[in-house]
């Protein structure tokens, strides 16, 4: 990832695939990444956890993250 600092992008969807799948969708504003790159996405109360992003660099508008679990 070669922004390396700190950029707020807020979750716009979260997607129930199944009772331990999710699918995080995030606004990409410009966030230039590589699928695989590592984000940490924070609560409201400042809690932050990595994901890996997901989808591919070339993607237009949004950042789709796979996940086990969702806190927000």
């Amino acid at each position: 990832m070669k922004n390396g600092g700190s950029t707020r992008h807020a979750v716009r969807h979260v997607e129930v695939v199944h009772d331990e799948l999710f699918v995080l969708s995030l606004e990409r504003g410009g966030l230039d990444f590589v699928s695989g790159d590592r984000v940490a996405l924070h609560t409201v109360d400042g809690e932050s956890r990595p994901y890996s992003i997901a989808s591919l660099s070339c993607a237009s508008s949004k950042i789709w993250i796979l996940t086990k679990s969702v806190r927000i």
